[in-house]
């Protein structure tokens, strides 16, 4: 018999794709919950939603290196102290582990960022943890590179479009005070 034999049925089977986008969600579900967001449960919904859609379209391997060894904290003003845990055994040998780990923190005026910015903003910081240049430039530049190469090209341009707006803002605001 085949599914041809029986037309009213519903298909339960996931094909691979399928499979493997509810497997991510699963695993970004987890992450937003687990203690890798500081402090827990607190994060306003902007940033969990563009986490959440960063998450969703990092590539496979940067996906389960974020998740094994990136940390962020939100900064919240009503919070005065966050303590982030990190506890890891080593072996005797120190050459027998590298182990790494990252904290980004966002700050309260980045969670006031158009949504796209925002998003911009989180896979910035995040592929930082993929890029080690020797100066500040050229990390920033290879920074982004990946970012575009990750397919966030229009979320990098909503945030330096947005950076520069608020260059501008802070440069017209000076000047305005200015004494004559």
């Amino acid at each position: 018999m085949t599914e041809a034999d029986f037309p009213g049925r519903i298909r339960t089977e996931l094909s691979d794709k399928e499979a493997a986008d509810k497997t991510r969600k699963e695993d970004i579900n987890y992450y937003m919950w687990s203690d890798r967001i500081w402090p827990p449960g607190l994060a306003p919904p902007s940033f969990n939603k563009a986490l959440c859609q960063v998450l969703a379209r990092i590539p496979e391997d940067e996906f389960q290196e974020i998740c094994e060894s990136v940390w962020f904290i939100v900064y919240n003003p009503d919070i005065l102290a966050a303590n982030v845990p990190f506890e890891q055994i080593y072996p005797s040998h120190s050459d027998v582990w590298k182990v790494k780990f990252y904290t980004i923190v966002i700050y309260h005026e980045a969670l006031d960022f158009p949504h796209s910015a925002l998003m911009g903003l989180l896979v910035h910081e995040l592929a930082h943890c993929f890029v080690r240049e020797r100066d500040y430039f050229a990390d920033e530049e290879a920074t982004d590179a990946l970012v575009e190469l990750w397919g966030f090209k229009d979320e990098l341009k909503a945030l330096s479009e947005h950076k520069a707006h608020k260059a501008a803002q802070v440069l017209s605001a000076s000047s305005s005070e200015v004494p004559e």
